[in-house]
C-alpha cells in the first residue's frame, strides 16, 4: 500500500490576496519583493509535510538562498508574519519549532478528505474479492405474492410468513387458478369432470396442500401435481 501523503503539488489563492489588509501591511513594509517573498514560503508550506517546515537559524538560511535573498532580511519578514499579522503561526514541541500557516492548512484539509475518501473507495474489496459467506442476499418482501404466484414460495419465506400472510398466499394462488379458464378446460377432460365437479375436486386437492403447506410450492407445481392426480384417479 502506498504511503499516505501528506503534502500538496499546488495550492490555490484568491485573485485579490495582494488587497488583504494584512498582506497590504506586508507589502507596505517590504514591498513588491516582501509580497513575492511571502508567496514563496507558501509555495515551500505547500510541498513539505503536514505543510510545515524547520523553524530555526539553518533552515532560513535554506530558504534565505534558496528565494535568493539575504538571511537577515528573511527573518525579519517571518517574524513580522507572524507577530503582529498572524500570516504564520509557531508551534512547539520541546526543542523543534515548526512554521507553518492557518489559512494554507486550511485551504489544503479539502485536497487531504479527498484524497481520503478515494483511498477509502479504493480499499474496499471488489465483488471477486469478497467471499460468498460474507456477500447478503436480499430476500422479496413476503408480502409481494404475486412474484411468488409461478415459481413458488421459498421454503424459508414461508416460515417466515405469519398465519395472515400464509392465507392471503394461498387465496391469491387458489385466485389464480380458478382465473384460469382454458387450464380447468383442459384438466377437466382428464375425468371428463363437468362443471361443479371439477371445482370440488380442485378444491379440494388445493384444500389438502394448504393443510401439508405445501402450497406455497407455487402454480406451475401444483399444476403438475394436480394432473398427475388426475390422471391416477382416471386409472383407477
Amino acid at each position: 500500500m502506498r504511503p499516505i501523503k501528506k503534502s500538496c503539488d499546488y495550492f490555490s489563492h484568491d485573485k485579490d490576496m495582494r488587497n488583504h489588509r494584512k498582506v497590504k501591511a506586508l507589502r507596505c513594509k517590504f514591498k513588491n519583493e516582501g509580497y513575492a517573498v511571502y508567496c514563496m514560503i507558501l509555495e515551500y508550506l505547500t510541498g513539505t509535510e503536514e505543510n510545515e517546515l524547520e523553524y530555526n537559524e539553518q533552515e532560513l538560511e535554506l530558504l534565505a538562498g534558496d528565494f535568493a535573498v539575504d538571511s537577515k532580511y528573511l527573518e525579519e519578514l517571518v517574524q513580522y508574519c507572524i507577530r503582529p499579522l498572524g500570516l504564520f503561526k509557531v508551534s512547539t514541541l520541546g526543542d523543534n519549532k515548526k512554521l507553518y500557516s492557518e489559512g494554507l492548512k486550511l485551504r489544503l484539509s479539502a485536497v487531504y478528505r479527498k484524497r481520503d475518501k478515494v483511498r477509502t473507495y479504493r480499499n474496499q474489496p471488489t465483488e471477486k474479492e469478497v467471499k460468498p459467506e460474507a456477500q447478503t442476499v436480499k430476500a422479496k418482501p413476503v408480502t409481494d405474492f404475486a412474484t411468488y404466484i409461478l415459481p413458488g414460495i421459498p421454503i424459508e419465506s414461508w416460515e417466515q410468513m405469519n398465519d395472515k400472510d400464509q392465507k392471503r398466499y394461498a387465496n391469491e394462488l387458489w385466485k389464480t387458478f380458478f382465473e384460469q379458464d382454458s387450464w380447468i378446460d383442459q384438466t377437466c377432460r382428464l375425468k371428463k369432470y363437468q362443471g361443479d365437479s371439477f371445482v370440488k375436486e380442485l378444491e379440494q386437492f388445493l384444500t389438502d396442500r394448504i393443510v401439508e403447506g405445501t402450497i406455497r410450492s407455487g402454480m406451475r407445481e401444483l399444476k403438475t401435481w394436480f394432473v398427475r392426480k388426475l390422471k391416477k384417479d382416471s386409472h383407477a
